[in-house]
């Protein structure tokens, strides 16, 4: 059990690093469980408006494994 929950955060963190990576097309962010628009936007310096905008997001709601798009291509 010990092994799996490690293995779990290893790639958990893989995942967030892959998404977190500076690209130089664009900057991609996973949502894991309690992310908000509002913790997102702050945490990389973007407007709740265009996090909204930039994924032509009809809700604020968004979910666990969700992809966003923190900057235009």
């Amino acid at each position: 059990m010990k092994i799996r929950a490690l293995l779990l955060v290893i790639v958990f963190g893989l995942i967030i690093n892959y998404a977190s990576a500076d690209d130089t097309e664009s900057k991609n962010y996973i949502i894991i469980k309690g992310d908000t628009l509002w913790d997102i936007a702050n945490r990389y310096g973007v407007s709740i408006a265009d996090i909204i905008r930039i994924n032509n997001l009809k809700e604020r709601g968004i979910q666990s494994g969700q992809v966003l798009k923190l900057e235009i291509e």
